[in-house]
């Protein structure tokens, strides 16, 4: 197991939690997709710290705090919203970096049932193409949980079933 994901120790009252409680390490660089950069006019990465991750009756929270995910949709149309409507539409609302995604994506156990079948964007990490469009992370399910960073320019749309994962 990584460095960066260190199981919490726990006493024997906490037997029950030891298994779905995680400190994560958000401040180091997360992996680097083959021919992206986590530099460039277009590339950020906010760094979050340690983040105790715990799967709590089906629910995931970060530093206590519930991870729910924001659709990428428009509720009444169901039209798919553009990166700068998604970007309004979580204003205000702390958002996740790809170290996390880099953990649920080496701790699948950890990914609520709820989120099956969607796909989950991490704004608080843009990788920069060679091109220096904006690559934004993403962790969905299809046969098995896999990552990717699809390129999502500002005139772009998030694709079916997008979700953004935001701190509540």
């Amino acid at each position: 197991m990584n460095d960066k994901f260190r199981k919490k120790g726990s006493t024997a009252t906490e037997e029950k939690q030891k298994a779905t409680v995680f400190n994560v390490d958000c401040n180091v660089n997360p992996r680097i997709p083959r021919g992206l950069r986590l530099i460039g006019p277009n590339a950020k990465h906010t760094r979050m710290g340690v983040v105790r991750v715990e799967l709590r009756d089906g629910k995931l929270y970060a530093n206590d705090r519930e991870v729910s995910l924001v659709s990428c949709s428009d509720p009444k149309t169901g039209a798919m919203l553009s990166h700068d409507d998604v970007l309004q539409v979580i204003s205000g609302k702390p958002t996740l970096n790809a170290c996390f995604r880099d953990f649920l994506a080496d701790n699948v156990k950890m990914i609520p049932q709820s989120w099956k079948g969607k796909s989950i964007f991490f704004l608080s990490t843009a990788f920069s193409a060679p091109n220096n469009d904006p690559c934004v992370p993403c962790l969905y399910e299809n046969c098995g949980w896999s990552w990717y960073d699809p390129m999502l320019a500002k005139h772009e749309v998030f694709g079916k079933n997008a979700y953004i994962a935001v701190l509540s």
